[in-house]
């Protein structure tokens, strides 16, 4: 295992360690009727993008904010608790980053529109739910300068 791979393993497991305690802060016991299923696949420039952190955050004044990780395949499952899959009901904004701050090594593979300037809202309806994320990078661009193909 690399110094690198090390790292993105310490990286995730502390993400997913921080998550499900702020999860399990929320309430894992309660069963939430607010929430609905959400999976989907995230891609960069047509590869699956793992190794990447998504979050949901409500935009109306209730809700609690959701978090995935992608597998290897791009693929994530949102969850609100440790034990609750699912997002909140209604308008969200989405969030999608490979970085975390302070962490060497780790390069921001997602523009900043996605994630740190977001805008990117996605509607949370009952009954099950898909948002497939198609980033864009053209060659010599920045993640900065990326078009939104998100439909």
């Amino acid at each position: 295992m690399t110094e690198l791979s090390r790292r993105r393993l310490c990286r995730h497991s502390l993400a997913a360690f921080t998550l499900l305690g702020a999860l399990v802060a929320v309430g894992c016991s309660e069963q939430n009727s607010d929430l609905a299923s959400v999976t989907g696949t995230v891609r960069l420039n047509g590869e699956p993008l793992p190794d990447t952190v998504i979050e949901f955050s409500p935009t109306g004044s209730t809700g609690s904010i959701s978090m995935g990780i992608t597998d290897s395949s791009g693929n994530y499952e949102m969850l609100f608790t440790m034990s609750q899959k699912g997002a909140s009901l209604g308008e969200n904004l989405v969030r999608i980053t490979t970085s975390d701050a302070g962490i060497d090594g780790i390069k921001q593979l997602v523009p900043a529109k996605y994630n740190t300037k977001s805008d990117l809202l996605r509607v949370v309806e009952p009954g099950a739910n898909s948002f497939d994320f198609e980033i864009v990078v053209e060659q010599g661009e920045t993640v900065d300068q990326v078009k939104d193909t998100d439909s």
